[in-house]
């Protein structure tokens, strides 16, 4: 689940395939103007950039498998329509064709009037390759810990951010005088976090210049946060993201507490960070079972989390997993829940990604593709996928369709109104 893309112009408003001409396609939307009885309208971009004339194929339904819409459309272009239904929900079908593959996405049950984009935007910040307008800079550590003389590769042993990017251009370690010396690039304003993870001991201050000297026989002792099994698991380090957020009205100024290059781990420990208190904290945090499945929580408030109860795999029993005969058994509540799952080919060339609401117990993928006539993909095409894995999600105060309209609106998410949700993936 982990990366954020936002629409700032105006894009052209496309309702016929660019190859062929369909009669029974809506007619546009007037702007501004008011939706009549019986009448959907949607206005929907797609949050996916790719150059040149790219398309992929949208597919609007009703549940009982009339198709509304059905259309070719470029990436670069808002799809804005009224579709003439009574239904309250549908179904939506994207297919992505991208570099010879078939990727399709369907989402049941929703309301799509409400969206922004036709896909959902991750509510997770990802990790930062880098920040503009950088100096280059020097840190000189003076007594650095003896921990740093292990190991051939001396950056094993410490780990350093500024702010929340890896810019380390280099560093020479002195056995003999016990320094280190570290080049990086400084953006203005953000924390350089400096830490030894196996002695718990960290630096945190906002450099002033291009150069500065840390004395390492003089730091700071680390939080921690080790949290209870409920069910026994292993922490996943590189699929955990973990940020100290210094200004929420400036979020290049985040300072990162995970290393994107090194595994830096403790036993019996599975977070480290500095006791100075942040505006806010945002984690995701990933951990994978005995049996390789999946699960995980999203924090995103004003405190970390040290307890959290993570999903349970006897909260459901997958019944059948065929493409055209899925059920799903549940043990708990589902009233703040959503379900997906995923199909592949045998040669991981085309996928299958199905959303839709936990009420929704048995489902028929198949026959509801191969009923909609795709012009990117046929029923022979889904026919071979197999089933390759189920998540069960909880998100607290949402609904299953105040989730979508969360998720597919850049400026909702922004607001971090989602500040806790927790999942379980189980692969076959």
């Amino acid at each position: 689940m982990n990366v954020r893309t936002g629409l700032s112009v105006l894009l052209p408003i496309v309702l016929l395939a660019a190859c062929h001409k369909d009669s029974s396609l809506p007619k546009p939307v007037t702007p501004g103007g008011t939706a009549t009885s019986g009448t959907m309208n949607i206005n929907l971009a797609n949050p996916k950039a790719y150059s040149g004339n790219v398309s992929y194929e949208m597919i609007i339904s009703e549940p009982g498998g009339k198709v509304l819409l059905d259309t070719i459309v470029s990436y670069a272009a808002t799809v804005k329509a009224a579709l003439s239904t009574s239904a309250g929900v549908v179904d939506l079908t994207l297919v992505d064709t991208v570099d010879g593959r078939h990727d399709l996405t369907v989402y049941k049950s929703i309301n799509p009037s409400t969206w922004i984009n036709a896909l959902p935007s991750s509510y997770v910040t990802g990790f930062r390759s880098s920040l503009p307008n950088t100096t280059a800079s020097s840190l000189f550590i003076t007594h650095f810990p003896a921990v740093g003389a292990v190991g051939t590769d001396i950056f094993q042993t410490f780990f350093f951010n500024n702010g929340s990017v890896d810019s380390k251009t280099g560093a020479n370690f002195s056995p003999s005088e016990n320094t280190l010396d570290l080049g990086y690039q400084r953006y203005p304003g953000a924390y350089n976090y400096f830490s030894i993870p196996q002695l718990g001991l960290y630096k945190l201050y906002i450099p002033t210049r291009n150069k500065d000297t840390l004395d390492g026989a003089h730091m700071d002792t680390l939080l921690s946060v080790t949290y209870p099994r409920n069910i026994p698991f292993q922490m996943s380090y590189f699929g955990t993201t973990f940020l100290g957020i210094t200004d929420t009205t400036n979020r290049l100024l985040d300072v990162n507490f995970m290393d994107a290059i090194y595994e830096h781990t403790l036993a019996n420990v599975d977070l480290q960070y500095p006791r100075q208190p942040m505006q806010a904290y945002e984690l995701y945090f990933n951990g994978a079972t005995s049996t390789n499945d999946q699960l995980g929580f999203y924090s995103y408030g004003k405190s970390v989390p040290t307890r959290w109860t993570f999903p349970d795999p006897a909260q459901f029993t997958v019944l059948n997993n065929q493409i055209d005969n899925l059920s799903i058994k549940f043990n708990t509540s589902t009233a703040n829940a959503i379900c997906y799952s995923g199909w592949n080919t045998s040669d991981f060339k085309s996928s299958l990604v199905l959303y839709w609401p936990p009420d929704s117990t048995s489902l028929h993928p198949l026959s509801m593709l191969t009923g909609l006539k795709g012009k990117f993909f046929s029923g022979a095409l889904v026919s071979g996928m197999k089933f390759a894995n189920f998540t069960f999600q909880q998100v607290p105060n949402f609904s299953y369709a105040g989730y979508f309209n969360y998720v597919n609106d850049p400026a909702k998410i922004a607001t971090h109104q989602l500040t806790s949700t927790t999942f379980y993936t189980r692969y076959f």
